[in-house]
């Protein structure tokens, strides 16, 4: 007589444990942890992807305002007969021709003389830009204020400066 624990089918029993493979809760307990980590990947993506299009774009418009701050110091250090015409710099320049100004289009890119300043590459993810050029008779000076903003309309980075111009006695 067997024992009570070995009655019939131990070779069934032997064989069914030998055979390899995963317990239907070693298979439940994976599916869980998968969908744990697809869960914690579907909440964090979203916020990184937004948090590296927001260092982009600021970096970006801090690009682009350096890029217009040094071409518009640069066309203004060499501008000849400096003058004020209704709140708006007026000059003449080598580039640019006789009685220029800055202004902005329609787009928001900076022009001087209607020409654009820097190339249509600088203004990258839906920045704008938007100059205020004055010139200070008294002084001699330009002052610039110069502000870059996104597609809606945001402030993302702004520059003052003043250029002391060459060509002036």
């Amino acid at each position: 007589m067997l024992p009570a624990g070995r009655r019939g089918g131990g070779a069934l029993r032997r064989k069914l444990r030998s055979k390899g493979g995963f317990t239907l809760t070693e298979l439940l307990t994976a599916v869980a942890i998968l969908g744990l980590i697809a869960a914690a990947l579907g909440v964090g993506l979203p916020t990184a992807v937004r948090a590296y299009r927001q260092v982009t774009a600021s970096a970006e418009a801090q690009v682009l305002c350096s890029t217009l701050s040094t071409a518009i110091a640069d066309e203004l250090r060499y501008a000849a007969a400096p003058r004020e015409n209704g709140g708006a710099a007026q000059f003449d320049s080598a580039a640019f021709g006789r009685n220029v100004s800055f202004g902005t289009d329609g787009s928001g890119k900076i022009t001087i003389g209607g020409l654009p300043l820097v190339g249509d590459g600088a203004y990258t993810s839906g920045l704008g830009a938007d100059a205020e050029v004055s010139y200070r008779q008294a002084d001699g000076l330009f002052t610039v204020r110069l502000v870059i903003t996104d597609a809606q309309g945001q402030i993302r980075a702004r520059s003052e400066l003043t250029v002391d111009p060459l060509n002036v006695e």
